[in-house]
């Protein structure tokens, strides 16, 4: 993966989820989850990312990045404190999920002039064909509640729903596919 390929999933991310929690730390955050991430497939329209166990994933993240990243967060904290609760439920999340798989789709995002083209179907083909060939049998993705399009999408796409939690003060669902 080429520095390039970060900067542009890391645009990307921020495009398409504005006033979500971790592009609200900035780039830098994005780019440091993004470069430890063990799945990553990006094409001239979108981007899907997921990882073997997000619990360490985020320890990875703060062991590599750590001097790099705390005075970002510092400036970003100063400016909205609440950031600071949603960092900590960011890093407790992976243990408070009882889904019974670690293996989670962590993000999906298709520019928005190529969406409704088949591009994140796709895209979330290509995830399951990798994550098969690894010996991975299911996987989960959450889902703000009120996203109902994202909701559906992996609905459509044979999710089921296995229950909804609480995450920075809004309901989120958790869905698990089985990759055949």
């Amino acid at each position: 993966m080429k520095k390039t390929d970060i900067d542009r999933i890391c645009d990307l991310h921020i495009e398409c989820f504005k006033g979500d929690f971790l592009p609200s730390l900035g780039k830098g955050f994005l780019k440091a989850i993004y470069e430890e991430v063990e799945f990553i497939y990006i094409n001239s329209n979108g981007f899907i990312v997921g990882t073997q166990d997000s619990g360490k994933l985020f320890k990875r993240v703060i062991k590599k990045h750590f001097f790099r990243l705390l005075p970002q967060l510092i400036k970003r904290v100063i400016l909205d404190s609440s950031l600071l609760k949603k960092v900590f439920e960011t890093l407790l999340y992976s243990g408070t999920t009882k889904a019974s798989t670690k293996v989670e789709l962590l993000s999906i995002a298709v520019d928005k002039r190529h969406r409704k083209k088949g591009v994140g179907r796709r895209l979330v083909k290509l995830f399951e064909k990798d994550f098969k060939k690894k010996g991975f049998t299911d996987y989960k993705v959450t889902v703000k509640d009120k996203n109902l399009v994202a909701n559906n999408f992996y609905k459509n796409l044979g999710f089921l729903y296995s229950y909804s939690f609480k995450l920075y003060n809004e309901k989120w669902n958790l869905y698990t596919k089985e990759i055949k």
